[in-house]
């Protein structure tokens, strides 16, 4: 489990233009991805990298996900139950 968290530390990293021309929305488990991306965002920016890697450092501390969705909708409600 620690590789897996990483190595998604390692994609956050990467210049985020290429993610611009690839963006994917399933790059990213639901774990660590911006809200603004469950919401459809059409443009990436440094606050979804930011994001992520606060949601990835929570969970290597932790030893669990910091919201654990089953779904998109899921993760929203886990996200703004807090």
């Amino acid at each position: 489990m620690g590789q897996h968290k990483i190595l998604q530390m390692l994609f956050l990293y990467h210049d985020f233009t290429l993610f611009q021309k690839m963006m994917s929305h399933y790059l990213l488990s639901y774990d660590c991805r911006a809200p603004e991306l469950l919401l459809g965002a059409k443009e990436y920016s440094t606050a979804i990298d930011m994001w992520s890697l606060g949601c990835i450092m929570a969970e290597l501390l932790s030893k669990e996900p910091l919201f654990a969705g089953k779904n998109e909708i899921d993760q929203l409600h886990k996200v703004h139950g807090v």
